[in-house]
């Protein structure tokens, strides 16, 4: 087998290894979720969405996930808090950030983000932040 014959081997067997990978996906914008849930999914990813930190609380107690992505603005609670929460009980579930806020960076990653990603968001920047973090917690 040829170099370039083994690179597209490790490459297929790395894409089927990152489909399937459970993500929760929170945001209190209706509208985003109902864009990228398709669009990540159409990427092979298995999404459950979540509109509150309420609900996604109680879908991490349901499911097991290999990643969240959240918004940090999300209500009352919010998702620094969130983060928090995350990084208190399950250290091992990387957390991908979406902010409006440039500034936000520091706060979240201090919190337990692995990633932290400005709206707009480019899909594929996305999707590679979500395959990079859950690749290094392998």
């Amino acid at each position: 087998m040829n170099g370039s014959e083994q690179l597209a081997l490790d490459d297929s067997n790395k894409e089927k290894a990152e489909r399937g990978l459970r993500v929760l996906l929170v945001d209190d914008d209706g509208d985003l979720l109902e864009t990228l849930e398709p669009i990540l999914e159409a990427e092979g990813f298995r999404v459950h969405t979540s509109p509150t930190v309420r609900d996604a609380t109680r879908a991490l107690s349901e499911r097991e996930f290999d990643v969240v992505v959240t918004d940090l603005a999300l209500g009352a609670t919010g998702g620094l808090a969130f983060c928090e929460s995350i990084a208190r009980t399950r250290p091992e579930l990387p957390v991908v950030v979406l902010t409006g806020y440039r500034d936000a960076k520091g706060a979240a990653i201090r919190l337990g983000a692995r990633r932290v990603l400005t709206k707009p968001i480019a899909i594929g920047t996305l999707v590679e932040a979500l395959r990079e973090v859950t690749q290094s917690g392998r």
